[in-house]
């Protein structure tokens, strides 16, 4: 059985042009990610995969493991038209056999590290069910609405019992909600190979990692944010 685990890091986002590589504390933001999973030494094989050999030649700059085996996607291959788990279901016997576990970790959960996978290993071996990662929201989510007529500025809520209607707006009487943060997603490679889920929460148990841990990185503002983060973190320690 051996542990493989699947970082990509496509170059052609439209948003954040070669957000992948962003500068993040001295480093590119996807080496994050890989060190992550170096340092916790739970695998046998890293596949960094990208559609850009530039990314590879920026990352060998900074890590040097025999660990890390780069993989080449096409360019309609790593189209943002196209989802990680459909390419991943379409590829992964590339990697990993029947008996083996599979990992994907994405580059823009940067502050995920080795403690939080070793112990999404522990929580996997326990439950004997895939694992993925995941946050609770920074503000509550019963007070969220969208907005249904721009001209009007017409708003629904989101949920039926939203506070916005009942009134009932105390904080300690509304539910806590998650979100996925794109840390880890931890299975046995069998499931993506014989096809039994749709997605890699189904029949999965999460993983709640600190909200500070999980900083997503999709924008440039979002980038900043973790800057001024770290920034704040490194101060504290003199």
């Amino acid at each position: 059985m051996n542990k493989v685990a699947f970082v990509p890091a496509r170059a052609g986002s439209k948003r954040f042009p070669n957000k992948n590589i962003s500068e993040l504390g001295g480093k590119p933001l996807v080496c994050w990610t890989l060190e992550a999973f170096l340092k916790s030494r739970c695998f046998d094989k890293i596949i960094f995969s990208s559609d850009s050999v530039e990314y590879l030649d920026i990352v060998q700059n900074y890590l040097n493991s025999d660990q890390v085996v780069f993989h080449q996607r096409t360019t309609k291959e790593a189209s943002d038209k196209v989802k990680i788990f459909d390419y991943l279901v379409e590829n992964a016997h590339k990697w990993v056999n029947q008996q083996d576990i599979f990992v994907l970790g994405l580059p823009t959960c940067p502050f995920r590290n080795e403690f939080h996978v070793k112990e999404c290993f522990d929580l996997f071996y326990k439950y004997k069910k895939s694992v993925f990662t995941a946050t609770e929201y920074d503000f509550s989510v019963p007070f969220a609405f969208s907005i249904v007529d721009q001209e009007s500025l017409t708003w629904k809520t989101l949920l039926e019992n939203s506070p916005l209607i009942t009134g009932n707006t105390r904080s300690q009487d509304q539910v806590n909600y998650f979100h996925p943060n794109g840390g880890v997603y931890l299975l046995e490679a069998k499931e993506i190979l014989n096809g039994r889920i749709n997605t890699f929460y189904e029949n999965a148990i999460p993983y709640i990692m600190d909200i500070f841990d999980s900083f997503d990185i999709d924008t440039e503002r979002d980038l900043l944010m973790a800057k001024l983060y770290l920034r704040s973190r490194e101060h504290k320690k003199y």
